[in-house]
């Protein structure tokens, strides 16, 4: 039982120190925001640090926090659409700024977001948020419905 709560503990410093990190990194990149790809890259440091930190979150709270849980996956959506958007600006590309890919990117985001926020619902993406004993006590999604492994193969 000690070990598993020393990895808990583990795992929580590492995320909660990348989020630090990963904060302290977008307000240095925000100095030079004028560079190419900088202002993409700032946002996506922060969604970053925003995704590490509720991880870390998730794992401290003394009760099971469901919507920390489902706050992870809408970050992980808003991962995909910063990461792409930082990667157009930075190769010079126009991808960002198109109207048609800023659209596409909002109804996809809205879209899964709705999901996540109803799945109790429909349980379309997963069954149930349930808790796993691998390596420590904490709180999974369990049996991935169609529409997890859809939205997942559109994001990556």
């Amino acid at each position: 039982m000690a070990e598993s709560s020393s990895l808990r503990w583990l795992v929580i410093g590492i995320f909660s120190l990348a989020a630090l990190l990963l904060a302290a990194l977008a307000v240095v990149v925000y100095r030079f925001r004028d560079a190419r790809g900088a202002q993409e890259f700032v946002a996506l440091l922060i969604v970053t640090a925003a995704w590490s930190g509720s991880a870390a979150v998730k794992l401290v709270a003394p009760t099971p926090i469901e919507h920390v849980l489902v706050l992870e996956l809408l970050f992980g959506v808003l991962y995909v659409a910063a990461f792409f958007a930082f990667a157009s600006a930075y190769t010079g590309g126009r991808l960002h700024r198109s109207r048609r890919f800023l659209v596409l990117a909002a109804m996809f985001i809205a879209g899964t977001t709705v999901l996540i926020v109803t799945n109790p619902v429909h349980s379309l993406l997963w069954d149930a948020i349930v808790s796993s004993d691998a390596g420590f006590e904490h709180l999974v999604h369990g049996g991935k419905g169609g529409l997890y492994w859809l939205i997942l193969l559109v994001a990556y």
